[in-house]
Order: structure tokens, then C-alpha cells, then sequence
């Protein structure tokens, strides 16, 4: 496995959920959102789409945009 760089867009509470938005540089990620490995931030739901990654959680995460937000790949 290889880490990604992203970088955290927003970290919002939607409908009692969490949404986390990261932006991967393109050129850094075309595959598909199954090979992207998450380790200890594993989220409920996600999608990812042309370096737009959109996370659902159960539970808050302390990141704020601007963060670094560690992704691998396969």
C-alpha cells in the first residue's frame, strides 16, 4: 500500500452524520473509491469522483479543513 496525498475541504453534521470532503490531486488517484484503504477512519459510506472524496461517519472526526487526511491505496 501506498499513501495518498488529501487534504481536508470540510468537515460537516448532516441528518445526524457526519460528512467529510477531501480533495486527492487527480493525477495522484484515478481509480475507483474501492481500492482506497482508510486503516483506524473507515467511514460508514463514500464516493469518490474526479479528486472529490466524500466521507460519511457515525461519529465526529477532529479534522478541520486544511488538514492533512492519511488514505492509501492498494
Amino acid at each position: 500500500m501506498r499513501q495518498i496525498p488529501a487534504t481536508v475541504v470540510s468537515n460537516e453534521q448532516k441528518d445526524g452524520r457526519y460528512q467529510l470532503v477531501v480533495y486527492i490531486e487527480p493525477a495522484r488517484f484515478r481509480g475507483p473509491f474501492l481500492k482506497l484503504r482508510f486503516r483506524d477512519n473507515v467511514p460508514v459510506k463514500g464516493t469518490y469522483e474526479d479528486g472529490r472524496l466524500e466521507l460519511t461517519y457515525a461519529r465526529r472526526l477532529e479534522f478541520e479543513a486544511g488538514d492533512t487526511f492519511p488514505v492509501w491505496v492498494d
